[in-house]
C-alpha cells in the first residue's frame, strides 16, 4: 500500500524529498523510500513523531517491547533471513516469523 507522507503530503511539497527522489537513477522513486531522509533534513519534531508511529508498541520497557526489538535488531543484521535470525536467538524460525508478525501488529496506524 502506498502512502502519503503525514508531514508533507506530497513528495513535491518539500525540497528536501523531492531533492532525495530526484536523485534516484531507477527512474521512479516512492515518497515512502525517502521519507526518512526527507523528515530528518527537515524537522526533528516530524521526524520523532515519525518514529514513534512506525515503532509504537515496541518502544516500551516490558519485556515483551523488548524481546520484540531484539529479535528485529538480529532479524535486519542478519539479512532479513528468519532461519539465521532463529539460530542465532536459540528459537525456532517459526517463533521469529511470530514475533516479526506481532511487531508489525504493535505499530500504531
Amino acid at each position: 500500500m502506498l502512502r502519503a507522507s503525514p508531514v508533507f503530503g506530497r513528495r513535491t511539497s518539500t525540497p528536501y524529498a523531492h531533492g532525495a527522489a530526484n536523485s534516484s537513477d531507477a527512474g521512479v522513486t516512492l515518497f515512502d523510500d525517502v521519507v526518512v531522509e526527507a523528515l530528518a533534513s527537515h524537522s526533528e519534531n516530524e521526524a520523532r513523531r515519525f518514529v514513534a508511529r512506525e515503532l509504537g508498541g515496541i518502544d516500551g520497557a516490558d519485556r515483551r517491547a523488548r524481546v520484540l526489538r531484539d529479535t528485529l535488531r538480529v532479524y535486519f543484521a542478519l539479512g532479513l533471513i528468519a532461519a539465521a535470525t532463529g539460530k542465532a536467538l536459540g528459537i525456532h524460525e517459526q517463533t521469529v516469523a511470530q514475533r516479526l508478525h506481532a511487531s508489525r501488529s504493535e505499530r500504531v496506524e
